[in-house]
């Protein structure tokens, strides 16, 4: 809960750089809604496939990585479709806003998960 609320805190602060208080709000919404269907549903599924077995030596890296990296950038991308739907912004500065607030901590995340 706290990581979301200094994520939000984050997101302010780049909104305003680039002049997007308006996108803060829906962004926020939009994470917090796509992350608890998307984690509710991860584990769903892995307590259902380990409901009987769990391997001592189970590598949550090879199973987990890919399905986490690819809901980020899915859901950058479905981002950038619903705020420039909703709000008409310039895409230019929407592209840069979703880069910080986005990619840059899933690229920062797949180079510390990779050590």
């Amino acid at each position: 809960f706290v990581l979301m609320v200094i994520k939000y805190f984050f997101m302010g602060m780049v909104g305003q750089l680039f002049n997007l208080e308006k996108v803060v709000d829906l962004h926020y919404f939009k994470i917090v809604q796509a992350s608890s269907l998307f984690y509710s549903a991860l584990v769903l599924i892995v307590l259902i496939l380990f409901m009987d077995y769990f391997p001592n030596d189970f590598d949550w890296k090879v199973y987990l990585f890919t399905p986490i990296v690819a809901f980020y950038l899915i859901r950058t991308i479905i981002l950038y479709f619903t705020i420039i739907r909703s709000i008409p912004i310039q895409s230019l500065y929407l592209i840069s806003y979703l880069c910080i607030v986005e990619i840059l901590p899933v690229i920062l995340g797949v180079r510390f998960a990779m050590q």
